[in-house]
């Protein structure tokens, strides 16, 4: 009994043994292992629910030591195809999983004897991700076979890992995951002057196919063309992207034929099936032209030309017909991306005469035009005018118009100009006259210029003429006491324009301009705020220039002005001014006239700060005082200035402090304080706060400070002293009090 007791520990032993030998797993034959902590591990069904180990013992610290066993679902588990290309190739669309063996001994670090973690990761890149873990079993020695589950194509390179390795990628075990043979896509074919054929199309993304190549066929009058040759920018490889073949007459290619097809054949590397893909291809619609040929240009009348042009020589007689495009558009130096200098796009028409003529007229005399003309078969698919690849290289050529006189005058308004006086000369004045330009498209010929004549009404041998490029004249010796007309015309080499006419009255008759501190941009609104002293009555235009003549005050380039009816303050838009997007470059200025009721113009002022200045909810800067000037008995006038950015935090209001005598802080004195609304003078663009009610020969301290719309207060400016003026009484008492002595003086002296 004790000796049958002993024979079963021994086989019971023996059994322990062969289970957990350093060589085997604890798998049985048909029973594959993964780790127990791989996200895969749900997908598999563990024998007798439990865990075992792969390895030979729990004393080794092993991070992936725990295994799950499970066995396939499948009696017989199919193995995974393979080819030159890969030795495990899995179909995608099979709802049943395939095995592939792979030996881990070319890794040099793989040990079957040790537990494994074995992963497929993309593009052969290592990743650790648990993702990625694949069952395994091993079958002998240094082999393993994987069971395959992936449904998603691609190309994966398998790694794998022991405890005491890093990872490692198996060579030349690379599993291939993808389709059946999929048909080529964007396929195009272009018979080029219907005399060669190019075929192109893109081979589809499918790994499982990589061994095997598509076949492309030509089906071409009755014959199949297996030749697929190079020829133009074809260069035939049949691998992977986008692909190519060529024909010409030579090779087979048949123009005309309706029952043209590029058949694709490959073999199934799951079914060894070969699959065909058909293409039919409509060789009167995939005709791409040669340009066309001898192309001339000849100028008939005025703006009006004639262009002929042949059809190429092989499509003479084509039997779908051509279409034919005539584009034009002005060369010259200073276009500068205008829009008139753009492609103007010809409508398509029929074209199937072997010698073709159309009779077009072009915009502006004066300007050199290219032309150009391009074909196309009238029975390609209809498409974009130059994005669909139908239409010809363009056959082009260039021709100038002959000039005529300019058909416009320059434009001007009856307060487009300014006038300052003439520091020299009280008698005379300085007078600006500014107008719109002409666009150089309309110069209509060389040696442009602007020709102003100025005439004073009245008076005999006051005339004075101007030949200018420039958009802008000073006269500075003109008579504050005169009338005067001025004439503008526009000239060039073939004669001058009609005129457009201004007149500036007597300086008397000319009322006080409007003045515009600065303009205020919003730019979340994209807009100006724009605010003036005017006076009641008088209706107002707005100026716009974006190249302006800080020292002239004057605008180099195009001027804008819009009208702003009797108010005092807009809100507006370069778009209201008609400024299109390529006209808004530089810095916009802006300017005001006004015409009061009696229907006298100001003339222009451009505003105290050059350029807008950018809103923000910031306080005002800190102001200064310029000078306090007596005005009359206990009356002074208060100028002062603050630098342009103030501006931009809307300011509204002046604030003025003040007290008796002489002080060095707000604090140290009982002050008085008057607010005001912001004025600004006509002359030199100075700031001017009244200030009243003061005790006559009395010394005085003052600061000012400003307040925004958002109630927002600058810092105090500096103190100010003064003294106000003593009254008339007071000055003729002192007056005889101090003349006395001397009376008495001279008197003793008699």
């Amino acid at each position: 009994m004790n000796a049958w007791k002993w024979l079963m520990i021994a086989r019971l032993l023996g059994y322990l043994v062969m289970m957990f030998s350093t060589s085997q797993c604890t798998a049985g034959k048909d029973d594959y292992v993964l780790p127990r902590n791989s996200s895969q591990a749900n997908l598999y069904k563990v024998v007798g629910g439990s865990s075992s180990y792969h390895g030979s013992t729990r004393s080794q610290n092993l991070k992936f030591s725990e295994y799950l066993t499970f066995r396939t679902s499948e009696d017989h588990l199919k193995k995974c195809k393979s080819n030159k290309a890969s030795p495990c190739i899995v179909d995608a669309n099979s709802s049943s999983n395939c095995s592939c063996t792979v030996d881990l001994s070319l890794t040099q670090v793989c040990k079957t004897s040790q537990p494994l973690k074995i992963t497929l990761n993309p593009d052969s890149k290592l990743e650790t991700s648990q993702n990625h873990l694949i069952p395994y079993k091993v079958i002998e020695g240094a082999k393993v076979e994987l069971y395959l589950r992936e449904v998603v194509p691609n190309a994966y390179k398998i790694f794998c890992s022991t405890s005491s390795s890093s990872w490692a990628s198996v060579p030349l075990s690379t599993v291939l995951v993808g389709h059946s043979p999929l048909d080529v896509a964007n396929f195009s074919c272009i018979s080029y002057n219907w005399e060669e054929l190019i075929c192109r199309w893109d081979v589809p993304f499918n790994p499982a196919q990589t061994g095997n190549r598509y076949r492309p066929v030509l089906f071409s009058g009755g014959r199949y063309l297996t030749n697929c040759g190079n020829g133009r920018s074809c260069q035939y490889s049949n691998l992977s992207g986008t692909q190519c073949c060529y024909w010409n007459k030579t090779d087979g290619y048949q123009p005309g034929n309706r029952n043209l097809s590029l058949i694709f054949y490959i073999k199934d590397v799951f079914s060894s099936i070969d699959f065909e893909f058909h293409h039919s291809i409509d060789d009167l619609a995939v005709v791409l032209p040669d340009s066309a040929e001898e192309l001339k240009l000849t100028v008939t009348a005025n703006t009006t030309l004639t262009i002929s042009w042949r059809i190429p020589s092989s499509l003479t007689g084509f039997p779908a017909g051509l279409l034919c495009r005539i584009d034009y558009r002005i060369i010259d130096a200073r276009c500068n991306y205008s829009v008139h200098c753009s492609w103007r796009l010809g409508s398509e028409e029929r074209c199937s005469c072997e010698n073709c003529r159309k009779e077009l007229q072009v915009e502006f005399p004066g300007l050199k035009y290219e032309f150009r003309v391009r074909l196309r078969s009238a029975a390609a698919a209809k498409g974009t005018l130059d994005g669909d690849g139908s239409w010809s290289n363009a056959a082009d050529s260039s021709i100038e118009i002959p000039p005529q006189r300019p058909w416009a005058a320059p434009a001007i308004i009856a307060g487009s100009f300014q006038v300052k006086e003439n520091p020299y000369d009280p008698e005379l004045r300085w007078v600006t006259l500014s107008w719109q330009p002409l666009h150089f498209t309309q110069f209509n010929g060389r040696h442009f210029r602007y020709a102003i004549k100025v005439s004073g009404i009245g008076s005999v041998g006051s005339e004075m003429k101007v030949l200018t490029e420039d958009t802008f004249v000073t006269f500075p010796n003109m008579s504050r006491n005169m009338k005067y007309r001025i004439e503008i015309k526009s000239v060039n080499s073939a004669g001058e324009s009609d005129k457009s006419v201004l007149y500036i009255p007597e300086s008397t008759n000319i009322p006080r301009p409007p003045i515009l501190p600065a303009a205020v941009y919003y730019e979340e609104l994209g807009q100006y705020e724009l605010r003036w002293r005017g006076d009641n009555g008088s209706t107002y235009k707005l100026f716009l220039c974006f190249d302006f003549d800080v020292d002239k005050e004057a605008c180099r380039e195009q001027i804008y002005w819009m009208s702003a009816g009797e108010v005092n303050a807009v809100n507006v838009t370069l778009e209201d001014f008609n400024v299109t997007e390529l006209a808004k470059v530089g810095v916009p200025h802006f300017g005001i006239s006004s015409q009061n009721k009696k229907g006298s113009f100001s003339g222009m002022k451009w505003a105290c700060c050059r350029g807008p200045q950018t809103y923000k909810n910031e306080p005002p800067d800190q102001p200064t005082i310029v000078t306090v000037t007596n005005v009359k008995d206990g009356t002074v006038l208060i100028r002062w200035t603050t630098p342009c950015e103030s501006w931009g935090s809307s300011m509204k209001e002046v604030v003025v402090e003040y007290c008796k005598g002489q002080h060095e802080k707000v604090s140290s004195c009982e002050t008085t304080s008057v607010r005001g609304l912001i004025a600004t003078s006509a002359s030199d663009c100075l700031n001017d706060v009244i200030l009243s009610g003061l005790s006559p020969a009395t010394k005085y301290t003052v600061w000012i400070f400003l307040g925004s719309s958002q109630k927002l207060s600058s810092q105090r400016s500096r103190r100010r002293v003064f003294t106000t003026q003593m009254t008339k009484e007071r000055m003729i008492d002192v007056s005889i009090k101090k003349a006395m002595p001397v009376i008495l003086s001279c008197q003793i002296l008699c």
